[in-house]
């Protein structure tokens, strides 16, 4: 997961990147770039939702496909709550501390890149951040897999997309309200 907070102009002030795990099989290392070693003793989500909150409590969430980004974080929200439900269960009264989850990040708006795109009527060939971004004229990087792709790191990929992000986000500014 890659964030960042940037001001009004596009110039990114912050950033923060981590990779946990979800507690089973992630899926195809083509899809996320993480070889399953890559992943043994990564934290759980639920241990990264107070600096998520952080960077999403109280801002505009930029984001792309909505539905599937804020999915994911809300439902690891609510996964990391359970499991933290389980555990507590029969600490109480035996001196154990408790285990803590954190909360679902408040942001005060929300904007979907890809919505915004489709409501600009932009011609998409790929609807993926960078087929997206290249729609409106970006220099980004093929949205297809290949082998090329490969041999980026996962952390340069992903904070590479979060930049690519903010400027799919000034240009659609630029080109008209949302």
């Amino acid at each position: 997961l890659g964030l960042a907070t940037f001001s009004a102009d596009g110039e990114i002030t912050r950033t923060w990147h981590g990779v946990f795990t979800i507690g089973e099989d992630p899926g195809p290392v083509h899809l996320h770039g993480l070889e399953p070693h890559e992943l043994d003793g990564a934290p759980r989500f639920g241990t990264t939702l107070g600096t998520v909150g952080d960077f999403l409590d109280g801002r505009e969430l930029i984001t792309h496909d909505l539905p599937l980004t804020w999915g994911f974080i809300v439902e690891e929200a609510k996964r990391a709550r359970r499991h933290a439900n389980r555990a507590n269960r029969g600490r109480r009264g035996r001196g154990r501390g408790r285990v803590r989850a954190g909360r679902i990040p408040a942001p005060a708006s929300v904007t979907d890149t890809l919505a915004t795109a489709r409501r600009q009527d932009i011609q998409m060939a790929d609807t993926r951040l960078r087929g997206v971004a290249r729609a409106y004229g970006l220099d980004a990087p093929s949205p297809v897999a290949s082998v090329d792709n490969i041999g980026v790191p996962e952390r340069d990929r992903t904070m590479g997309d979060v930049e690519l992000l903010v400027a799919l986000w000034r240009a659609q500014r630029e080109r008209g309200a949302s």
